[in-house]
């Protein structure tokens, strides 16, 4: 039942009670008052008219506002979205360029190969001939002195023969190796042309820190030892691995390059051009472009 109802019930209500309680006075009478109700009733309805008005439009209005505020955080998560891939390119062409000043990210120098700490050496070789130049041999830096042991004191037995004490076996301590330290210490094996002795260590190292930041790295190298020992089909399948498990690392690149310079030293020169096709097309800046630009000039002038 509307309020509409219940007014009409309480108008015919009075009008039944003035009917019987002023039946004496006349009818004039009770026509004025049913009159001035009416009047009012009829007022009242306008205004409650001009209310419903107001709410529909207030209604209204709030749902226009609820739509913009559902356009305007949209665009806000787009913006974000555009500020992080912003920040991360910013990232990545600060690290280029601090890579090609020779900076390490604080601004110093980066460590030069008589350091303790030896640089990658770069990945890229050549198509043709088959390159003889290897990665230079780093210095490793001097070893610790070694200490003199003291002379244990001596002792005179019952016979006044001198008697030297024993000696207390030493505890024999094994470290863990670090993931940064295992993976420098491959990277001196490489740099000094034991390919084997680091191919070694560089697969241990992938086992042993599958997750690390340095396993990617460890995978290129592992590949790039199998290429310098001449086992060119064991590096084609090595650096499919890496572009595999890795699809977005730095070091794809110079993996491709290096892929089809196994392909090529097997034989299969078409196999080699579509890879450095794929590398000149997917990253045409990179410096590993420039050498993927000469080799397939070579390997097309060798197909005519």
């Amino acid at each position: 039942m509307n309020i509409w109802q219940c007014i009409s019930i309480w108008l015919v209500g009075v009008f039944i009670f003035l009917a019987t309680s002023c039946g004496t006075t006349g009818g004039k009478q009770v026509e004025t008052v049913i009159y001035d109700m009416h009047r009012r009733v009829t007022k009242l309805d306008k205004g409650f008219d001009g209310i419903n008005t107001t709410f529909a439009d207030l209604s209204v209005k709030l749902q226009e506002n609820e739509q913009m505020m559902k356009s305007l955080q949209s665009v806000i998560e787009e913006n974000q979205v555009k500020i992080t891939q912003l920040s991360k390119d910013l990232n990545e062409l600060k690290t280029t360029l601090y890579r090609h000043l020779n900076l390490s990210v604080g601004g110093a120098p980066a460590p030069s190969a008589n350091l303790t700490t030896p640089r990658e050496v770069s990945g890229n070789v050549e198509i043709l001939p088959p390159s003889s130049a290897q990665a230079p041999s780093i210095q490793t830096p001097p070893q610790p002195a070694t200490l003199v042991q003291p002379t244990q004191p001596k002792t005179t037995s019952p016979s006044g023969q001198p008697q030297t004490l024993a000696e207390p076996p030493a505890e024999q301590v094994t470290a863990k190796a670090e993931p940064k330290d295992d993976y420098l210490e491959a990277q001196r094996l490489f740099a000094n042309e034991k390919y084997e002795e680091a191919l070694t260590r560089f697969d241990k190292h992938i086992k042993n820190f599958p997750t690390q930041e340095t396993t990617p790295n460890a995978q290129f190298w592992k590949a790039k030892c199998l290429l310098n020992l001449n086992r060119y089909q064991e590096a084609v399948q090595e650096f499919e691995v890496l572009k595999n498990n890795y699809p977005n690392h730095q070091k794809i690149p110079t993996a491709l390059q290096n892929q089809a310079v196994a392909y090529s030293r097997l034989g299969q020169n078409d196999k080699a051009i579509q890879i450095l096709k794929e590398l000149i097309n997917k990253y045409p800046l990179s410096a590993a472009a420039e050498q993927a630009r000469a080799d397939l000039e070579k390997l097309q002038n060798l197909n005519r």
